[in-house]
């Protein structure tokens, strides 16, 4: 899964970082400018994500929210994130409120 992060230049007391994914046809680009303004105002990480089979993503036959939710889990896997603000527009949304209500029963602790 393609991201781009935008760290934070000031300590805020806050680890956790916000993920947000795009809309169905739209990449982590689009989050561009607002990601930097959130992370600028709020002196947290943003992670900016692109949905498989969008932007720099792989692309696969399998499209599902089940999938994509799947490849979020991994990103957050990888980058070691326990807790998060996840943020997501119309299919990006989706995807995150997917993720938190399938894996709400593990370690995570995340806010939409």
């Amino acid at each position: 899964m393609a991201y781009t992060c935008y760290e934070a230049t000031n300590d805020s007391g806050n680890d956790n970082p916000i993920i947000i994914m795009h809309g169905l046809l739209g990449s982590k680009g689009n989050w561009n400018t607002v990601s930097k303004n959130i992370c600028a105002q709020t002196n947290r990480r943003v992670i900016a994500v692109d949905a498989r089979n969008h932007g720099d993503s792989p692309h696969t036959p399998e499209l599902s929210y089940k999938h994509m939710a799947s490849d979020v889990r991994l990103l957050i896997n990888d980058l070691q994130i326990r807790q998060a603000s996840l943020i997501g527009h119309s299919m990006g949304g989706r995807v995150m409120m997917y993720f938190a209500l399938t894996y709400v029963s593990t370690n995570y602790y995340f806010d939409i």
